[in-house]
């Protein structure tokens, strides 16, 4: 996989809809299943990795920030 550092990857748009995302999965506390790992890439002819996902581990490209909510009891 070839990681890459993004620079103003997202339009005015795009953090519109990934700001109103994250509010709207704020209180979510269900947690994931049924997936064994995550990979955040770029919509592009040739994708560039931006995140690796799993259970026990985040790996992402220089200048890409991943944020982790755990899951807490009621």
């Amino acid at each position: 996989m070839k990681y890459v550092k993004i620079n103003d990857l997202f339009g005015e748009d795009d953090n519109k809809a990934l700001e109103k995302e994250i509010k709207r999965t704020q209180k979510d506390n269900t947690p994931m299943k049924d997936l064994s790992r995550v990979i955040v890439e770029t919509d592009e002819e040739e994708p560039r990795v931006l995140a690796v996902i799993t259970n026990n581990m985040v790996e992402q490209a220089s200048g890409i920030l991943v944020r982790e909510k755990p899951v807490y009891d009621d």
